[in-house]
């Protein structure tokens, strides 16, 4: 995932990404990604 976000950043490409966990929105932003706090599969967070 690390790598991922740092290359489409270097790239110049604007990041989302959908954590379940607090920590893990924090490292993404950390990483210059914005972070979506979310569950695919829970329907009714999604809503």
């Amino acid at each position: 995932m690390h790598c991922m976000i740092q290359i489409l950043r270097e790239r110049g490409d604007q990041v989302v990404a959908l954590p379940r966990s607090q920590q893990t929105a924090t490292q993404v932003t950390k990483l210059g990604a914005k972070a979506i706090r979310g569950d695919l599969l829970n329907k009714q967070a999604m809503i």
